[in-house]
This record gives C-alpha cells, sequence and structure tokens, in this order.
C-alpha cells in the first residue's frame, strides 16, 4: 500500500500597498520597478526582496539597511554644491563688466572705422 502525499506549492505573498503607510516600513518601501507583484523594492539598498512581511521587517532592522538609511540622510543634510560653489556677484562687479564690455565694442567699432 502506497500513501499518496499532497505536495505544497507554498504561499506566495504579494506587495501590499498598506505597508506603505506601516511606520517600520513606509520610509524606505516601494513596489519592485520590474512589476513582480510577489517583491518589493528598498529604496535606500536599491535592491529586490521578496515580499514577506517578517522579511522585509527584518531587512528594515539589517546592518546593511542601517548603513544605506545613514549614508542617505548624510547625503541630504550636506550642502548642496550650488549653495557652496555660487559665486556671489555684487553690483559693483557688475558694472565694471559692463564698462569692460564697452571699452572693448567701441575698440572694435574704431578699429574696423580706420580699416575701411
Amino acid at each position: 500500500m502506497s500513501k499518496a502525499y499532497k505536495v505544497s506549492t507554498g504561499y506566495c505573498q504579494k506587495y501590499t500597498k498598506k505597508w506603505e503607510s506601516e511606520d517600520e516600513l513606509k520610509a524606505w518601501i516601494a513596489p519592485d520597478p520590474a512589476g513582480r507583484s510577489d517583491s518589493a523594492f528598498c529604496k535606500y539598498c536599491r535592491t529586490t526582496l521578496s515580499a514577506h512581511k517578517k522579511g522585509l521587517v527584518q531587512h528594515s532592522r539589517s546592518k546593511k539597511h542601517e548603513n544605506a538609511v545613514l549614508k542617505d540622510k548624510s547625503a541630504l543634510q550636506s550642502k548642496k554644491l550650488d549653495s557652496t560653489f555660487k559665486p556671489t556677484v555684487t553690483d559693483n562687479i557688475k558694472i565694471a563688466e559692463l564698462k569692460i564690455a564697452a571699452f572693448i565694442n567701441g575698440f572694435f567699432y574704431a578699429l574696423i572705422k580706420c580699416v575701411f
């Protein structure tokens, strides 16, 4: 006599939109960019994860994720390059540049007038 065993195919958890409003997940979770419904995406680590809530919570507590969060937050807090390297142009500088441009224009006009 042989027994027939039922083969389990396993449960396939789908990405749940309500995770995006849960405190522990909302800052970093997103749907899989490839469109797979059984996956989630970590914005900080830029990695695709299986859409199992327990695994997602464990990921949020992992060293890799915590380091990625720290890097992202420090990047946001640092000054932007535009504000760091933006030259300050005063009215005196603008006036001096206009005088130079007028002189050069007048010089070339006089030069052309003499030649022709």
